[in-house]
């Protein structure tokens, strides 16, 4: 009786732990978990929305690159230089002309411009890498072409608000080999005058590539969700833009996009709360057995095989308990990890041991017994 209640104790406590992480699909595509899917972020800032609407960012009019090319970065602070006190470095991530990702890293030299190794035919993000005392860029930091004036291209392509250290345009382009779908996308004001708010794509790699509004909401006053509990898949070659105006004077708005990015052969996995069912060879499969599991299968192991070493009988029943707990929850683990998949059936394995345990131990209780009986 007593093993049984040390055994339903370890098991109160193991359980919950072995299968703590594998109930929420997004946390595990998070954690980089789950193959072919990740998490990719964007956003925009523009701090004066006008009555005419434009993509959310720093300027007016935003221009596409119509070819792949060589672009300048550049600050409109003397302090964005290598070395200063602000940002030293950015890293570039953008796609080539085949939608290929590409990215870069640059030396900044403050207010003049920093030619990219690269051609680029899209600017998906700008990050600051490093930076100096401030810890973040001092200037706006500006990617584009064409003469520059206190740091500022005559043709800007995407920029850094000062203090952001990342990209504040809302534009994104799905690169080439990947789906797009939107998880969060969220909104903010500080105005109470209404904003009007456009979520549009057009799809370069079709014939019929005009703009089209997929979404298309007012907001005020503060932060708002607009919900996307439908993921829709955005093709690859699509380019995307989130675009604002506001009805009387002007305003400050933002917004914040989270993306999950599926490659080409996986399926996007939608339900937050779904036990984790990857798409792909058995070979990657196999080869990605999870080390929870390993731990648990060598205790249990250790268990299974090392009962005989013990003399003490209290000691040799916790370890027939542990054992048997070891192995229902390698097993518990399996079964999560491999549902759907030809290499589910091994969880009857796990079986072996947990049966060897259990008839072990009610032998060994017998033999003690009769021990018992006859002293």
């Amino acid at each position: 009786m007593k093993k049984i209640l040390v055994l339903l104790v370890l098991l109160c406590f193991l359980v919950p732990v072995v299968g703590a992480d594998y109930t929420d699909a997004y946390f595990e595509i998070s954690k980089g978990n789950v193959p072919g899917h990740s998490v990719y972020e964007w956003q925009g800032v523009d701090e004066i929305v006008q009555t005419t609407e434009y993509v959310i960012w720093g300027e007016d009019v935003f221009v596409w690159p119509t070819t792949a090319i060589s672009m300048n970065v550049s600050s409109s602070s003397a302090n964005d230089d290598s070395g200063n006190t602000g940002a030293w470095n950015v890293t570039i991530y953008g796609l080539d002309m085949a939608y290929n990702m590409i990215n870069e890293t640059v030396v900044m030299n403050g207010q003049a411009g920093v030619p990219t190794m690269l051609k680029y035919f899209r600017i998906n993000r700008l990050d600051v890498e490093r930076a100096g005392a401030t810890e973040s860029n001092v200037g706006r930091i500006y990617i584009g072409t064409g003469a520059i004036a206190a740091g500022k291209p005559a043709v800007i392509y995407n920029e850094i608000r000062a203090t952001f250290g990342r990209s504040s345009t809302a534009t994104y382009t799905v690169p080439n080999g990947l789906t797009g779908y939107v998880f969060l996308f969220s909104t903010g004001t500080d105005s109470s005058k209404i904003i009007e708010l456009s979520w549009r794509e057009r799809d370069l790699s079709s014939p019929d590539n005009s703009w089209r509004v997929y979404y298309h909401d007012h907001y005020s006053n503060a932060g708002e969700m607009h919900p996307f509990e439908l993921q829709v898949p955005i093709s690859e070659h699509t380019d995307i833009k989130v675009t604002t105006k506001n009805s009387v004077g002007s305003a400050y708005a933002s917004c914040y996009v989270r993306m999950v990015l599926v490659e080409d052969g996986y399926t996007l996995i939608t339900n937050p709360t779904q036990d984790i069912v990857i798409t792909e060879s058995e070979v990657d499969l196999l080869s990605n057995i999870p080390l929870v599991w390993m731990v648990f299968v060598a205790l249990g192991s250790v268990c299974t095989a090392g009962h005989k070493l013990i003399s003490d009988k209290a000691i040799r029943g916790i370890s027939f308990s542990l054992g048997v707990v070891l192995w229902v929850a390698a097993a518990y683990i399996w079964a999560v990890e491999y549902a759907e998949t030809g290499f589910f059936p091994i969880i009857w394995v796990h079986l072996i041991p947990i049966l060897l345990l259990s008839s072990w131990a009610l032998f060994d209780e017998r033999d003690s017994g009769k021990r018992d009986k006859y002293e």
